[in-house]
Parts: structure tokens; C-alpha cells; sequence
């Protein structure tokens, strides 16, 4: 599955994927964030894989 979005921040790039890429910042800025289940430790980098759970109803 792949999805995408474009967004807009009041913020430099570099502060924007610094939230982006922690995992443990899902929390901070996806609404439909439930839980984190499984991540790497330290910031996302191409290729991890991590377990999300969205609320979704």
C-alpha cells in the first residue's frame, strides 16, 4: 500500500522531518494514531518498516 499528501508547515525542513521521521512523535500529528506497535529505534530511514494502529470509526 502507498500513500501520499502534501502539506504545508510554519516551520524550517529540518524541524519538520525530524517530527516526520520519529516514530514516537506519531502520536503528536497523525489524528487517526492509536498506538505504535513495532518501530526501529532512532528516526525512520529508507526501508524501515514499522506497526501502526489507526483509528479509523
Amino acid at each position: 500500500m502507498k500513500v501520499e499528501r502534501s502539506l504545508q508547515f510554519a516551520a524550517p525542513p529540518e524541524r519538520v522531518r525530524e517530527v516526520v521521521m520519529d516514530p514516537r512523535q506519531l502520536e503528536d500529528w497523525v489524528s487517526i494514531h492509536q498506538s505504535l506497535e513495532d518501530a526501529p529505534s532512532g528516526n525512520l530511514q529508507k526501508g524501515s518498516e514499522l506497526t501502526q494502529c489507526l483509528k479509523l470509526a
